[in-house]
């Protein structure tokens, strides 16, 4: 993992929205942890990026990102949970069906491993810190389809 690539994308995206990017480090034990903030408000939702990377003296290294977007209504849809080991559920509803796999889709173009709507927020989880705009891009984009999708 290049930290200054990190950088240089997490900086580069806030700068390209006007928006501040918050940073904090902090050593716990032989571990470094360092946290991004972004929060981005556009006429769909308001966007929490929290990214988070811990390096350990020993060489073991974990990195996240989760998002959190909150609507300012609850959203037309049915609550959900979707996680990428899911098998898709077999039942009546085609349309649910091909909601659930262009969902899963479109998380795997960032390598997200769940996604959870409940009322008028969405959580995103990944396995990774992003370290390519096109990844905030792609989750600005996936909200926008699942906000005029009706399940």
């Amino acid at each position: 993992m290049d930290l200054n690539k990190v950088d240089e994308i997490w900086n580069g995206f806030s700068k390209s929205q006007n928006i501040e990017l918050k940073y904090k480090e902090r050593k716990i034990g032989g571990t470094i942890q360092s946290h991004y903030l972004i929060n981005y408000t556009n006429e769909i939702a308001t966007y929490s990026f929290i990214g988070i990377l811990s390096r350990s003296d020993d060489g073991h290294n974990t990195d996240k990102t989760s998002i959190i977007v909150e609507f300012e209504n609850r959203l037309d849809i049915d609550n959900f949970e979707f996680k990428i080991t899911d098998n898709i559920k077999n039942n009546s509803d085609d349309h649910k069906i091909e909601f659930e796999k262009n969902i899963l889709k479109s998380i795997e173009k960032f390598k997200g491993k769940s996604i959870t709507l409940k009322d008028n927020f969405i959580k995103i989880d990944t396995d990774h810190i992003f370290s390519n705009i096109d990844e905030f891009e792609n989750i600005i984009e996936l909200i926008s389809e699942i906000k005029s999708t009706n399940n």
